[in-house]
């Protein structure tokens, strides 16, 4: 049973990205430089395994010339790192913690999204965080 609970999730965060990188392409992107926009930032709900937390996600230039130079995760515990998608975590102990990603575009504009996940020993489960 948990097999086919991981390939459907598989198959369902795959027809995200892909939906995510669609509606990214049909959106309207400024053609020069004078034109900047930050960059886009979707986040899909945590995996939460025990104590250990896995986020993925897309993020793409808010235009044309730039590019996506790095992701900055602050995990919430005192730990941050750079680290692209999928990035993964795991607490020394239990508790609800507040997870801030940064993804920072060539021109220096960056966008951000927080959110909280509850980790547990033992637990596992696919989402239990509130963007």
């Amino acid at each position: 049973m948990t097999k086919k609970r991981n390939i459907g999730l598989c198959l369902f965060l795959l027809l995200l990205t892909i939906s995510a990188l669609i509606v990214s392409k049909t959106k309207a992107q400024p053609e020069s430089a004078s034109e900047k926009a930050p960059p886009s930032l979707t986040v899909f709900e945590p995996q939460i395994s025990g104590l250990s937390v896995t986020i993925n996600g897309v993020t793409l230039p808010g235009y044309a010339n730039a590019s996506i130079t790095r992701i900055h995760w602050d995990w919430g515990d005192g730990s941050s790192e750079d680290h692209w998608f999928p990035a993964s975590h795991t607490y020394s102990k239990p508790g609800t913690y507040t997870i801030t990603l940064t993804v920072y575009q060539s021109d220096g504009l960056s966008a951000t999204k927080t959110l909280n996940v509850e980790v547990k020993p033992g637990s596992s489960t696919v989402s239990s965080a509130r963007a």
